[in-house]
């Protein structure tokens, strides 16, 4: 099957039993693509500079639960089978945080974070391969 490339705001509709294993077959999530921009944005709107004590240099500071809610709030645009307290939930910031994580991390996987984060950890792991491991360096001291 060939690679579908997405657009920023493309829509789709995905069930929960697609996403999970044991996910309810009349539960449906309307999500929205996830582009790199985006995921850049809300990690910035969720990054300050602080003082770092020890160096005293200004490094970022990411709050990372509070970018995972940002994407949740952002991905999810519509709902059906959703129900609380007996009745259907409305699909709003709120009661998207009421879904347990393995709900929400196969929606921002299907929404596309994986392939942002992905080629990241990838450059991460190329750049730690090009380092030398302190055993690895050849002894030639009192040689």
């Amino acid at each position: 099957m060939a690679k579908q490339l997405q657009e920023a705001g493309a829509q789709f509709t995905v069930k929960d039993s697609d996403l999970l294993q044991d996910g309810d077959k009349d539960t449906t999530y309307t999500l929205r693509h996830l582009t790199r921009e985006k995921h850049r944005e809300m990690q910035a709107e969720h990054t300050e500079k602080v003082i770092n004590k020890r160096t005293h240099q200004r490094e970022d500071r990411t709050d990372w639960a509070a970018v995972t809610d940002a994407l949740v709030d952002y991905v999810i645009v519509g709902w059906a089978g959703v129900v609380y307290r007996g009745q259907p939930a409305p699909c709003d910031r709120d009661h998207k945080m009421l879904l347990d994580a393995p709900t929400t991390d196969a929606i921002l996987e299907r929404a596309g974070l994986n392939a942002i984060t992905g080629a990241r950890d990838e450059e991460a792991e190329i750049r730690e391969a090009s380092f030398r491991q302190p055993g690895d360096v050849p002894h030639v001291l009192g040689g």
